[in-house]
């Protein structure tokens, strides 16, 4: 069942905080006080898609990309239960991947013992194609949130992105858990997304219709993350905060009475100097290696001879020197992804 009320622990609390106390004044520092605010967790590698701009399962993006995340099995719940128990102190985890969650057969054992033993906030992000058969696990869990992937408002957008003519799969096991949900009153929250790059921006209309009539709580369209090739980067698909054809048209694409439910693609400012992003001082990512990172957005490759089980983790080596890379004035001194990333350069859109 759904947790009717979210409250934390006392560490929890306190870590938090002790963040929001002291986060604008260690904003220099490469070791900090606090411990992460939010987990993030390769639940699986395995995805039965093979989305065209995945860094991981496209076949369309080279497996010699530097960036491009390693393919591991399953995580086990053993792993997991050792990630969320020596970090318990985290309000959130995101139960993710570089592939479907719902692949991982212990998905719900890892949601129950987040959610209930540890009181955290649960949340995952699916493809939607093997929805159907979850649907009693997702809405009797005590799941907080779901995002589906829909990235389509019609088999020839969907197919474009996903590479696989799933739409009307996809759109129908959205529908049906959407229904499940609102008649068995459960509380869990079903989202879904688009990404937008050039190619479709002016069909944001028509992917928020969609989204309005599946019935689910929030939209969220989201700027194509590019990588260093023909037909993926930046000046060929993501959008651009200086093109002000995309500005404008992005000023009234929402209708008022979705405001709230409909969130609009941050745009990339390239010429932006302030480096925004602070998710090496806020999130620990771990996969099932036991490999360990922060950036659960670009899925920068993990491996590398840093576990979870090492003695020092959060003010590691490893986080040291991402804190300073972001501390340092230097833009070039960020990995490559780190420079187009719309969570590091992003301008909201204009409303």
């Amino acid at each position: 069942m759904n947790k009717k009320l979210f409250s934390v622990t006392l560490g929890q609390f306190l870590n938090k905080l002790q963040y929001k106390l002291w986060h604008k004044y260690a904003k220099d520092r490469t070791i900090i006080p606090w411990q992460p605010l939010a987990l993030s967790i390769v639940a699986t590698g395995l995805c039965n898609l093979k989305c065209t701009m995945c860094p991981t399962h496209s076949t369309l993006i080279p497996k010699d990309y530097k960036w491009r995340q390693t393919t591991l099995k399953n995580m086990d719940f053993e792993t997991f239960k050792l990630i969320v128990d020596r970090f318990n102190q985290a309000i959130s985890v995101q139960i993710i991947g570089s592939g479907e969650p719902l692949l991982n057969k212990d998905l719900f054992k890892m949601v129950e013992y987040a959610s209930v033993k540890r009181r955290m906030q649960v949340a995952t992000i699916s493809n939607g194609t093997l929805i159907n058969r979850k649907i009693n696990d997702l809405i009797s869990s005590p799941l907080d949130n779901i995002t589906i992937s829909l990235n389509g408002h019609n088999e020839q957008e969907y197919e474009r992105l996903n590479a696989a003519p799933l739409f009307t799969q996809v759109y129908g096991n959205i529908k049906k858990l959407v229904e499940a949900r609102d008649a068995a009153g459960s509380k869990l929250e079903i989202n879904t997304s688009f990404i937008i790059d050039q190619q479709n921006y002016r069909l944001i209309p028509e992917f928020i219709k969609t989204g309005e009539d599946l019935g689910v709580d929030h939209i969220f369209l989201y700027n194509f993350l590019p990588s260093p090739y023909d037909g993926f980067r930046v000046q060929e698909r993501t959008l651009l905060a200086h093109d002000q054809e995309v500005v404008e048209f992005l000023k009234t694409v929402v209708p008022e009475r979705l405001r709230g439910k409909v969130f609009l693609p941050t745009l990339l400012d390239l010429e932006q100097q302030d480096k925004k992003c602070r998710v090496h001082t806020t999130t620990l990512r771990v996969d099932a290696d036991k490999n360990y990172s922060a950036c659960p957005i670009m899925l920068l490759n993990m491996e590398g001879d840093k576990k979870i089980t090492d003695p020092q983790v959060w003010n590691s080596e490893f986080f040291q020197e991402m804190r300073s890379r972001f501390i340092s004035p230097n833009k070039d001194d960020l990995h490559d992804p780190c420079k187009v990333c719309t969570q590091n350069y992003g301008v909201e859109c204009p409303r």
